[in-house]
């Protein structure tokens, strides 16, 4: 018989990707200060690689993904792309990763969140929102991961 009882927030792990990391390190705090393990990639190149790896430390509960890079994107992502390439100041490169989890790891839940307006409506968190509450991000996760 299987507990259905959600595990904590304590004992979840999460990847964080984003070439920025200053957008999200209130966030990221947040979340390790209720005892959330937190790995942050500073490009979707890193965030995947520990993504394809598997076993210890590429098993994650959760990620959250910015939508655009400006660091690039790893070549196998490229067929996810949603736009040319030649628009790659506004690609939205964390679609891709998206896209990839669906296929490769069916119900490892994500998060998108972006720094510019995402008139797409991919984006579920505003980098804005984000820096001025970062409790938005541990609300969205909390729901995403059913553990409060």
């Amino acid at each position: 018989m299987t507990d259905a009882t959600p595990m904590p927030l304590a004992e979840r792990r999460i990847l964080m990707i984003d070439d920025e990391e200053f957008t999200i390190s209130p966030a990221m705090a947040l979340l390790e200060s209720k005892g959330a393990e937190v790995d942050f990639q500073d490009s979707l190149t890193k965030g995947l690689n520990l993504l394809e790896k598997g076993g210890d430390k590429g098993t994650f509960d959760l990620v959250v993904i910015d939508l655009r890079f400006t660091n690039g994107i790893p070549g196998i992502l490229r067929k996810y792309l949603d736009q040319p390439d030649e628009d790659r100041a506004f690609q939205r490169y964390g679609t891709a990763l998206g896209e990839w989890l669906k296929e490769h790891r069916p119900g490892l839940p994500f998060i998108y969140y972006t720094v510019l307006p995402d008139r797409t409506g991919d984006s579920e968190i505003t980098v804005d929102k984000l820096k001025d509450e970062p409790r938005v991000l541990l609300d969205r996760v909390q729901e995403r991961l059913q553990v409060r």
